[in-house]
């Protein structure tokens, strides 16, 4: 074999090496990229859920509709985030009388106090479908920090919807933190609040 062959050979050999190092580092990028685009918040198909002691003997359950926001739970450090906001006109206590009276300046007071929001600012993952977010609840001017779980996150590719993700948080707020300190006399309604936020989210894209 002379000096040529091996001179060209060498050179056809260089070139398969740096177009295949290409090609995994193109394919490195996709990944990095599809693992961090994140989730816009699915009004239709989330729900936040309420719940409250009356009289200590019953519960009472109302939701709020149309939750939006965007989330990302990944295992790049400082990457992963969750913000959730709530318009408080969409609070349903399943009927008429009661929203009027949930929507008045002693409760939620959309008018003045037209949304709640929930921001994190660290997320750790806990295990395999669980990740727990530190963050701040904001609701009638007030902020608070609220340390929240995260379960039963998932995500899936569907033939109708997209890319989809999704999580489940229940926590437990004081009502009279943020004001609402109307009716807590004789225990008619309890001051701790239940609430429980389901999330669907479908990939941005």
């Amino acid at each position: 074999m002379n000096a040529r062959v091996l001179i060209v050979g060498a050179i056809l050999l260089v070139g398969v090496v740096v177009a295949a190092d290409h090609s995994l580092a193109k394919s490195h990028i996709a990944k990095a990229e599809s693992q961090s685009a994140e989730f816009t918040v699915d009004p239709s198909h989330s729900v936040i859920l309420f719940k409250i002691r009356h009289f200590g003997v019953t519960n009472f359950y109302g939701r709020v509709n149309n939750p939006t926001g965007k989330f990302l739970l990944v295992d790049e450090p400082g990457a992963s985030f969750v913000e959730i906001e709530v318009q408080t006109k969409f609070i349903d206590g399943g009927n008429d009388a009661r929203n009027k009276f949930l929507a008045g300046p002693d409760f939620f007071n959309p008018r003045e106090h037209p949304t709640a929001t929930f921001k994190s600012r660290e997320i750790k993952r806990i295990d395999e479908s669980t990740w727990e977010a530190v963050g701040t609840f904001k609701m009638r001017g007030v902020d608070v920090p609220l340390t929240v779980q995260l379960r039963q996150y998932a995500e899936v590719s569907t033939s109708r919807f997209g890319y989809r993700a999704g999580f489940e948080a229940t926590f437990v707020v004081s009502r009279s933190t943020f004001g609402m300190t109307t009716h807590l006399e004789e225990n008619m309604l309890s001051d701790a609040v239940e609430i429980t936020v389901s999330v669907a989210g479908a990939r941005a894209s």
